[in-house]
């Protein structure tokens, strides 16, 4: 990955030279340095003899736009599989910023027009750098408002056994006051990938499956976090080689998804809500 990160990052200096100067707008420069950087990345997941990436299912019939593109997370390799999956579609990735300070690879990741979430750990657990959040949260409602979707996910860091965690408040509240829409996502296998904790990668088979879109209107905050868990599971059953554990241990070993609590009482606000409102089934 380091090669792909030098190489991104040499292509977006170019392109800053030689096309950006002719490109109308700020919007239309973010997506081409976006897409390079994407491109490239993938190019390097599909060159690797131990990495495969298999797409499941159908995709959605016209690229995101005014959407929030939510997924679960299980390892750093999370996004570069993702955005390969969801190629030659280009969204922006909301990253911790400690991956922004990283040579090349963080460099690239800024010219993309990816914004950084400011952590911070004290006696109380992680948390965000005051005064950051609002910043945040005004310079997504610009993405969402010029139609560049973003890519979030939602559990705030890492699974560690596999099991969705309780999702975030702050993107859910950003797509009811912006009315956009959540286009949910699940994968699979990317903890082989690159195992968390652990700085080696692995070979591995990773799956992504992407969902149907969930709009926002109608939706209170809890309903609309509900509805989202529930169809990111379903997304989820879906894949071939779901690897979970029971919840507080490692992932380690291989299991059948079985969900959670929350996912079951999402599951009912989704029957409520009636079957337009489910993801798609993978054809048997």
């Amino acid at each position: 990955m380091v090669s792909s990160f030098i190489f991104s990052w040499m292509l977006q200096i170019l392109a800053c030279i030689f096309i950006c100067p002719f490109l109308p707008s700020c919007k239309e420069r973010l997506l081409l340095l976006g897409w390079i950087f994407r491109s490239v990345s993938s190019l390097v997941i599909r060159l690797n003899p131990y990495w495969h990436l298999r797409v499941l299912g159908p995709r959605p019939t016209r690229p995101p736009s005014k959407t929030l593109i939510m997924c679960n997370h299980l390892s750093n390799a999370d996004a570069f599989f993702l955005s390969s999956a969801l190629l030659p579609w280009e969204t922006k990735y909301i990253a911790k910023a400690s991956l922004f300070q990283v040579p090349f690879g963080g460099w690239a990741m800024g010219l993309a027009g990816d914004l950084p979430v400011h952590f911070t750990r004290d006696c109380h657990g992680w948390g965000v750098v005051k005064g950051t959040v609002g910043k945040l949260m005004e310079q997504c409602k610009v993405y969402i408002s010029d139609g560049m979707p973003l890519t979030v996910f939602p559990e705030g860091g890492r699974s560690e056994n596999g099991h969705l965690r309780p999702f975030k408040d702050g993107f859910f509240q950003l797509a009811l006051e912006t009315q956009a829409e959540i286009l949910p996502c699940a994968l699979s296998g990317s903890e082989e990938a690159w195992p968390i904790y652990e700085l080696l990668q692995g070979p591995a088979t990773v799956y992504v499956r992407i969902g149907t879109a969930v709009p926002s209107a109608g939706h209170s905050l809890e309903s609309l976090k509900g509805a989202v868990r529930a169809h990111i599971q379903a997304l989820q059953r879906d894949l071939p080689m779901p690897r979970t554990l029971p919840p507080g241990e490692r992932i380690g070993g291989t299991g059948r998804w079985e969900g959670d609590r929350e996912g079951r009482e999402g599951e009912a606000v989704v029957n409520k809500l009636g079957s337009g409102h489910r993801a798609q089934a993978l054809p048997q």
